[in-house]
């Protein structure tokens, strides 16, 4: 095994444990009581709108992790240089964890514009134009049997639709 594949396979397994690494219900609500509270008064608190998306960004619920994105997005538009950074690396989290590739990658790009040498950041990109190549390369797979299909279905029509015309014009010579 090559040193390139090797790497290859300790960024999946980082990542693996990143994208996979959940936090406990029980966490999560006392982050969501803190945050709801905080906003029913009016005053959020950056820090704990940021605890909160974070522990929903790592939520086993598809819908848990949607509501991180957009909380992280917030933060990001009103937050300090160092939390929008963070807010950064999250959002490319979220998107990864719900298979959002190109997404992940735009944001995943400007935390690297910000901090290129952050191994994570590094290791999550890697993982991530994985993901974009397989899924390139799906796509094409699917779009070439689409059009394997279609146009055997096209042979297929346009042999039936000649012979039809054909019996059609023997039918109405023999009328003839």
């Amino acid at each position: 095994m090559s040193a390139d594949t090797s790497n290859l396979l300790l960024v999946d397994d980082d990542m693996k444990t990143l994208l996979n690494y959940s936090v406990s219900e029980a966490d999560t609500k006392i982050y969501q009581e803190n945050y709801e509270m905080q906003l029913a008064s009016d005053e959020v608190d950056l820090q704990t709108k940021f605890h909160y998306a974070w522990c929903l960004a790592h939520s086993q619920h598809r819908t848990d992790v949607k509501k991180a994105a957009v909380l992280l997005e917030e933060i990001f538009k009103e937050g300090t240089e160092e939390i929008k950074r963070d807010s950064l690396f999250y959002l490319a989290v979220a998107e990864t964890r719900q298979k959002n590739y190109c997404t992940a990658k735009k944001y995943i790009q400007a935390f690297l514009r910000v901090e290129p040498t952050n191994i994570q950041a590094q290791q999550l990109n890697l993982y991530i134009d994985k993901h974009l190549k397989k899924d390139g390369l799906t796509g094409m797979a699917l779009f070439g049997a689409a059009t394997l299909f279609g146009g055997a279905t096209a042979i297929v029509l346009g042999t039936v639709a000649v012979g039809a015309a054909l019996g059609f014009a023997l039918v109405n010579k023999k009328n003839t």
